[in-house]
């Protein structure tokens, strides 16, 4: 820890925001942490889709080499298997009749472990950091892909999935957190509008395509992390996260990495020490101290700030996952819908960044996600006015107008959460969001199983749920052009008072981290 305190001039940094303009604002340094840390959402992608491919039940069964229908395999008193070459968890273990609920359970199974690892992966990031924590994820996601691949029976197979669901959800939760805090104000949204999780859908849809052995689409996608694996422990620390732990010289090696690469001078030492102080208010214990989720929830701004998110996270997610899974009931090719989802993404992400600085966070949320309802509700008409097989067409655009609806919400509302927390509970507050998200997630498979029986029901409940959780929006604070906060005070029912320099008692006047 640095001692020595000097009085910086008017021309020095006086906060964070202003130490990444004069490290070269967005340089080479950020686009290269950009680019690696977004590359994560390739996997991540695969592990939510993947289920789509490996968990179909094929659409007739062989009993003793007999062909059936798939509705009649249950009279089968013989060997029942899947007709070659299709292959499928279903058809490899025979998850049909009264097994016939394990598919879509296992995806329940391995949501559940998106909510614990959105719930642990969040409070180790900031405990411990963002390397290690987004190294730690990467490690669990590889280790549940390869079980999956070997695994000997549906048994092992889940356990494997609840592996794989944990690494993924944390991975997603904290990676656009991790570069949002190298990023500059004016680009925060950056690691948001351009992840690449629409084409990672795209080039999944040809992989299933391709790979038809489930084994093997499964090992394939696994080969990703295992690459990303190689690249993360060349990542630095955020040093906006260690100057909050008072890790003053460690900041400072890296803040200057940034520079050099930028092409910019040093920054002092001594400037770094001078802002972490400020920024403190004197109240060092608090800081060192390690933030936990009752953190948030003491304090009465980040307690409603992180329950309204939690509630749009939730619908949005419920909405999302169910369109994701919901394909197999919409009519034409499995593999091309699934690219078609893909460009509805690819297309959403970035075109956020027309409106996300114009209009503001909030309200690109409620007219996102409005949006995305209006033709989920024409869809449902559809399906009860005409013969959706002839108008196969007009369904697949009305469902991807509303899935494109839904991408410009993910990238808003993932800007406007990462913005609304302090750093030092800023990935706790995704982890809870996190947590809705697993819950919407696990719900979804269930009515993508009514829209099997009636393909409306969902539909309209989706477009429910979507315009329901939009109006949360509206008890959140804007965040667009605002500066980040590091700290947080405990502002609890009761009057705070501190002792002022002159002996005197005067109220506390705390920072909330969501102002």
């Amino acid at each position: 820890m640095v001692s020595s305190k000097v009085k910086i001039s008017s021309s020095n940094p006086k906060n964070f925001e202003d130490i990444l303009d004069k490290t070269g604002g967005f340089g080479l340094f950020q686009l290269l942490i950009l680019s690696i840390l977004l590359s994560l959402d390739f996997p991540s992608a695969w592990i939510g889709l993947i289920p789509i491919f490996i968990g179909r039940a094929p659409d007739y069964w062989e009993c003793n080499g007999v062909v059936v229908d798939a509705n009649n395999t249950c009279n089968c008193n013989g060997t029942l298997s899947a007709p070659y070459p299709f292959t499928s968890i279903v058809g490899e273990w025979s998850l049909v009749c009264s097994t016939s609920w394990a598919s879509d359970f296992i995806t329940s199974i391995q949501m559940v472990g998106c909510l614990v690892g959105a719930l642990l992966s969040s409070q180790i990031a900031d405990w411990y950091g963002r390397r290690y924590a987004t190294f730690g994820l990467c490690f669990v996601f590889a280790l549940g892909s390869c079980v999956s691949a070997v695994a000997p029976d549906p048994y092992v197979f889940t356990a494997a999935r609840f592996l794989c669901g944990a690494g993924s959800a944390g991975m997603q939760g904290l990676t656009s957190v991790y570069a949002m805090e190298f990023m500059p104000m004016s680009w925060r949204t950056l690691p948001y509008s351009l992840r690449p999780y629409g084409e990672a859908t795209i080039i999944f849809g040809l992989l299933g395509y391709y790979f038809r052995h489930w084994r093997t689409l499964v090992w394939v996608t696994t080969s990703s992390i295992l690459t990303v694996m190689l690249i993360i422990p060349i990542l630095p620390e955020s040093p906006r996260w260690l100057m909050q732990r008072q890790k003053i010289e460690d900041a400072h090696k890296i803040i200057n990495r940034i520079a050099r690469m930028n092409g910019r001078p040093p920054i002092e030492i001594e400037v770094i020490q001078e802002i972490v102080e400020s920024e403190m208010g004197g109240n060092s214990s608090e800081k060192l101290a390690k933030a936990s989720y009752g953190l948030i929830f003491k304090n009465k701004k980040l307690r409603l700030t992180a329950l309204c998110l939690m509630m749009i996270w939730f619908s949005w997610a419920l909405v999302t996952f169910g369109l994701a899974y919901n394909i197999k009931n919409v009519p034409g090719d499995r593999y091309l819908n699934v690219v078609y989802l893909g460009i509805a993404d690819s297309i959403g992400y970035p075109a956020t960044l027309l409106i996300i600085n114009r209009f503001g966070r909030r309200l690109s949320v409620v007219v996102s996600m409005s949006f995305g309802a209006t033709f989920l509700v024409s869809l449902a008409a559809t399906y009860f006015i005409v013969d959706v097989t002839s108008y196969t067409t007009l369904v697949v655009m009305l469902y991807l107008l509303g899935k494109f609806g839904l991408a410009v919400t993910r990238t808003a509302l993932r800007c406007l959460t990462a913005e609304s927390f302090p750093t030092a509970v800023r990935s706790m507050g995704g982890g809870l969001c996190g947590i809705a998200i697993s819950v919407g997630a696990i719900i979804c498979p269930q009515l993508a199983y009514f829209g099997s029986k009636n393909p409306s029901i969902p539909l309209l409940v989706f477009a429910f749920i979507s315009v329901l959780g939009s109006l949360f929006a509206f008890c959140m604070t804007e965040t667009e052009g605002k500066p980040l906060q590091d700290s947080v005070a405990r502002k609890l029912s009761r009057k705070i008072s501190i002792i002022s320099q002159n002996g005197q008692k005067e109220p506390a006047n705390p920072t909330i981290g969501c102002q």
